[in-house]
């Protein structure tokens, strides 16, 4: 008896769907219509690490979408910062920081007196140096805090004259 050849199995072909390296039809689009761009006047003594709480911004979650820009700026001027909108929940909106700008240098602005303070007094009257044995105002309209800084250095400097 002749011996029977073994059955071959049927031989299987793999395809390889080569990805299209091309951007599709219809994902191509102006910025306007795909993201809006929002801008932030956060209050003086505002942090970077408050605005990406979650929660910082839930009375906002009907007017941002995902994919929408948040410029922020710091009314005080110390820093502004870009960020993504990520997620859009019931009460929450989380951000991804696409960049931090810091404006003043801590070290330039250290305090240089214990009787004279540079503070923050508002967007009208702006940085001022301030008398703090009887709050005195010396002198406002100061911007940013480096150019307070300068005059008070300049001050004491006629003082000690």
């Amino acid at each position: 008896m002749a011996e029977a050849k073994p059955k071959e199995e049927p031989k299987v072909t793999t395809l390889k769907l080569e990805r299209d390296s091309r951007l599709h039809f219809g994902r191509l689009q102006e910025a306007e219509q795909a993201r809006r761009h929002h801008f932030a006047d956060i209050p003086a003594g505002g942090k970077v690490d408050d605005l990406l709480d979650p929660k910082y911004w839930r009375h906002h979650v009907k007017v941002i979408r995902p994919l929408d820009l948040i410029e922020a700026f710091c009314e005080d001027g110390s820093w502004e910062a870009m960020f993504r909108v990520m997620f859009v929940g019931a009460n929450e909106i989380r951000l991804s920081t696409l960049s931090i700008v810091e404006h003043e240098d801590p070290a330039d602005v250290a305090p240089l007196s214990e009787d004279y303070d540079v503070t923050w007094k508002g967007p009208v009257a702006k940085y001022a140096v301030v008398n703090k044995q009887n709050g005195m105002i010396i002198k406002d309209r100061l911007y940013p805090k480096s150019e307070a800084v300068a005059f008070l250095k300049n001050h004491m400097g006629r003082m000690k004259a």
